[in-house]
Order: C-alpha cells, then structure tokens, then sequence
C-alpha cells in the first residue's frame, strides 16, 4: 500500500482520538461512484500559507485519503508538500521544509458547496504542522477554519472536484526565530490557493464524485 495511502487511511481510524475541534458547520455531503475511494488531489493554484505577512508558497503537494461509503459527510485527507518556497508579495525563493505530523484536513459541507464551507485541521495529541525556513520556524495547531468551495470539474471524462481554499483568520505559531521576539508566538494566517481532487476505486480506474450543499 503507498505510504500516503496509507497514512491516509489510518488517520480515519484515529481521527477522533486526535487533537481537534469535534463540531462544523455541516448539512451536505461527498458522494462517490463506488463504496471505498481513494481521494487523490493535487496542485491546481499554489497553496499558500500567511504568516504574519510572509507566506509559504507550495507549488507541488499531494492530498489523499479514502471513502468506505458511498455517501458521507467529511472526507479526511493527508497532506504532503514537495516543494514550497518562503515568499513576500507573491515572490517566492529559498526552500521551505514543512513537518505535517500527521495532521490532516478533515473537510465538510453547510448549505452550499461552492460557497463558504468549513473545515478542520486534525492533528494527533501535542501535534502541530510545521515549517521550517533558515534561521525560523512556523507552526499551524490544529483548528477549525472557514474558506473551502467545491467546484465541480471533469478529469478525463469523469466528474472531479476544484477544492479552493480561501482561508483568513487562522492561528499560527511563531516557534523560533528573531520574528518572535520581535512580532510575539501567535499570529494571524491563512490558507489561499487550489487543488484538483480526483477520486480512484480499489483498481486505480477513475470513479466520480461530488460534493453538494444541504441547500443545493
């Protein structure tokens, strides 16, 4: 089994025993053409993260997780980050590596699927994601956080999910660095950018799904 599979499929074991908010804003679902999925996205519009003004652009990133029904109301998925850069007005250079500890998102739907929704940064016990820059390090604790739209898309033919994430207000950590003597440990983030989320049956042949609002 591949190592994000993996990984992905064990956090929806343990979800629950993790550090992270137990409540959403939900009322919608995720439906799949067949019982158990593997939720595979990757990188449509770079993903950002703020930090207090400076932001950590990823370019290349991976998202999976797995479905056992074919109707649920939240889909688990676990990151990992390839290649992100430390940036400031959109100007990025210098190689960021980022620690997930296995935190995961944990999306859900309220009325609308392309419109405001809610998700969950899921992290085990004393856990948080973490990045890490020369001479500084950057942490996101687990949190519940709004800006998340599904838009229905196609991929080869088959229905597929834009996952855009638009997400202000979250909190960050400074952990280390002459940023938190000067600006404090806790700061205001965010979350900007995109992905293209397929989803693959037990065979890896495409398999459709979408996600629709309690009021679509």
């Amino acid at each position: 089994m591949p190592k994000a599979l993996a990984a992905a499929a064990a956090a929806l074991v343990v979800a629950f025993a993790f550090s992270g908010p137990s409540t959403a804003t939900t009322g919608g679902h995720f439906t799949t053409g067949t019982a158990h999925t593997t939720w595979r996205g990757t990188v449509h519009t770079m993903n950002v993260f703020t930090f207090f003004g400076q932001e950590v652009g990823c370019s290349e990133a991976t998202y999976e997780g797995t479905t056992a029904f074919t109707t649920t109301e939240s889909v688990s998925i676990v990151p990992n980050y390839e290649k992100c850069e430390f940036g400031l007005n959109g100007e990025y250079e210098g190689v960021v590596g980022v620690t997930t500890n296995e935190c995961f998102f944990q999306l859900t739907i309220g009325k609308q699927a392309e419109a405001d929704n809610t998700a969950h940064l899921v992290c085990p016990p004393g856990k948080q994601m973490e990045f890490h820059l020369i001479n500084q390090r950057m942490a996101i604790p687990p949190q519940t956080f709004e800006g998340v739209a599904f838009t229905p898309t196609s991929e080869f033919g088959t229905n597929a999910l834009t996952i855009d994430f638009t997400a202000t207000g979250m909190t960050v950590h400074c952990e280390a660095g002459i940023y938190c003597a000067v600006s404090g440990t806790q700061w205001l983030g965010g979350l900007d950018g995109s992905l293209t989320m397929r989803g693959l049956d037990t065979a890896g042949e495409p398999v459709a799904i979408q996600a629709t609002g309690s009021e679509d």
